[in-house]
């Protein structure tokens, strides 16, 4: 135990003057005439670094249409998302980005297909076609069936009940 306490009494003060040093130099490369300072090993993706007296030292601008990957409360530094509307057709509609996603936002008189907001939008029958049975409006109710399906039904349950004695009977001999 002695000894292990006297190498890390004398190891201590090389990390202390480590740590001073390495602090010291990214005081002087952020105050250098160059300007670079950490932005000179900065990877901004699709965006400029600037320098900032806060920690990290560095800010990353985003080009228009590029944002930082946010991930709860943690903003990573780097512009690479792009714009989720850059790539999305929205049809007879607007495209409103919404963080790393999108809704299309309809005209006057269009809707978006099957009702959800990231599908784009099409005008009342713009297929030629009944537009409720592509997902237009509102859904239409069916008709109630007709009375002759019951005897059909009737004659289905009689036969699933013969099948059913039929496999009781069977597995009731082969038991004994």
């Amino acid at each position: 135990m002695e000894r292990y306490n006297l190498n890390f009494s004398l190891f201590s003060p090389f990390i202390l003057l480590l740590t001073i040093f390495t602090f010291n130099q990214t005081a002087t490369s952020q105050n250098s005439p160059s300007g670079d300072g950490l932005c000179a090993a900065v990877f901004c993706g699709q965006g400029t670094c600037k320098n900032i007296n806060t920690w990290p030292g560095f800010e990353c601008d985003c080009y228009s249409g590029w944002n930082k990957i946010q991930i709860g409360p943690l903003t990573f530094p780097s512009c690479l998302i792009p714009n989720s509307c850059n790539l999305i057709w929205c049809a007879d509609g607007s495209c409103l980005p919404n963080g790393t996603e999108h809704t299309c936002q309809c005209n006057e008189g269009s809707e978006n297909l099957a009702n959800n907001t990231k599908l784009p939008c099409f005008q009342q029958c713009y297929f030629g076609a009944d537009c409720h049975d592509l997902g237009f409006g509102p859904p239409v109710s069916t008709p109630p069936p007709s009375p002759s399906g019951s005897s059909e039904t009737s004659n289905s349950w009689r036969s699933v009940c013969v099948l059913t004695m039929i496999l009781s009977a069977a597995t009731s001999l082969t038991l004994f």
